[in-house]
């Protein structure tokens, strides 16, 4: 039977040059104990939790961190990848930022760092035209970015999209580009869609006064493109 390790390096093998279906069944599998920490039907403590997180960063973080080096650069170019195994790798991609989050408690002093990964996890969807799952994870991101700031889940009545830009303001800057081009590509029709990108760039007023200009009239242009199609 074949150690954790060896496992560990086959599997990464096969993420570095597969080109057929079959790698996210075998990495779900090895990823599979992560399951124990969504059981309901396994009553935890919150030492118990902490134990089991502590336990499950420990084993599987090697991997993950070397999954998540490997996934950008295979879908870095639509050209060099059959266009029917990307989705595989999207979902390979997710689950393997999914695990992370599930243990983020155990990594101190690195709040952020989930999120730079996510943020190149939007920069993939975009590149391959699936604006939509682009703008989904952005969205999902700014709202992760506010519960940190927070230190809780924002609450849907808030109104206010962006997070405060003392930390990370471009990365926050990144993503509400990425959200413009994405609404522009889209061709939407909503007016929430304008609405909220026209309030996000106001909240990102802070960070735009030391910001390269061409990146701000790169995000403007985006945004009239978007209201010309309104």
């Amino acid at each position: 039977m074949a150690s954790a390790a060896e496992t560990s390096e086959t599997l990464l093998s096969k993420l570095e040059s597969a080109d057929s279906a079959g790698t996210h069944s075998l990495i779900s599998d090895y990823l599979n104990p992560f399951a124990d920490l969504h059981n309901k039907k396994k009553k935890k403590t919150s030492a118990d939790l902490q134990t089991l997180q502590r336990s499950l960063a420990k084993k599987f973080t090697p991997f993950l961190n070397l999954a998540l080096a490997i996934l950008p650069k295979r879908l870095a170019d639509p050209s060099n990848l059959d266009a029917d195994f990307a989705p595989e790798l999207f979902d390979i991609y997710r689950l393997c930022l999914d695990s992370m989050d599930a243990v983020s408690s155990q990594f101190s002093g690195k709040p952020y760092k989930l999120h730079i990964q996510r943020i190149r996890l939007v920069c993939a969807f975009e590149k391959w035209g699936r604006h939509w799952d682009a703008e989904s994870e952005a969205l999902r991101v700014l709202k992760s970015f506010k519960a940190i700031q927070l230190g809780k889940e924002p609450v849907d009545l808030d109104r206010r999209f962006v997070p405060g830009v003392e930390q990370g303001g471009a990365d926050i800057g990144e993503v509400v580009y990425i959200l413009a081009r994405c609404a522009s590509a889209i061709r939407s029709k909503e007016e929430e869609v304008y609405e909220r990108l026209l309030c996000m760039v106001e909240e990102l007023a802070p960070w735009f006064r030391s910001v390269n200009v061409t990146f701000l009239f790169s995000i403007l242009l985006c945004l009239v493109a978007v209201e010309l199609r309104n």
